[in-house]
């Protein structure tokens, strides 16, 4: 079951995702387990960061810079929740959760990306707009 296609009560059998024979366990089943426990498939999916719209660089970078803002370092993986810097309920995205979708390519991220990479970018763009401005700016020499 790929992340776009997450589980849901009625979405069959579960057993190959919990190496059991088939026909074992029901995602049914599975949830009224949760609900036993206090919790719902939906809501663990929620936790996990599952549920979020998709989020394109250009989104991550702004929530980069607002968390560096506060905190005055650019995020990490273990830099924690992340979601008061993307405008999400509190503990539904961690910055662990944007460097999985970036290394993996899901949620309509491109493969192979980092947080790591996309402050490199940021700060590529800033020392060439600086170098625009100096530039508009230069007088040049008479001879």
């Amino acid at each position: 079951m790929s992340i776009l296609n997450l589980p849901r009560p009625d979405s069959g059998d579960a057993s190959e995702h919990f190496g059991l024979p088939p026909g074992s366990i029901s995602w049914a089943t599975i949830e009224r387990i949760c609900i036993k426990k206090g919790t719902t498939l939906a809501q663990l999916k929620m936790e996990m960061g599952l549920l979020l719209d998709d989020k394109t660089p250009a989104e991550i970078k702004v929530a980069m810079r607002r968390h560096r803002a506060k905190h005055g370092r650019w995020p990490n993986q273990r830099s924690g929740d992340a979601s008061e810097c993307f405008d999400c309920v509190p503990g539904t995205i961690t910055w662990m959760t944007m460097f999985v979708r970036l290394k993996d390519g899901t949620n309509g991220l491109p493969r192979g990306g980092s947080l790591y990479g996309l402050v490199l970018e940021m700060e590529t763009d800033v020392a060439e707009s600086r170098s625009f401005i100096s530039d508009l700016f230069l007088v040049p020499e008479t001879a």
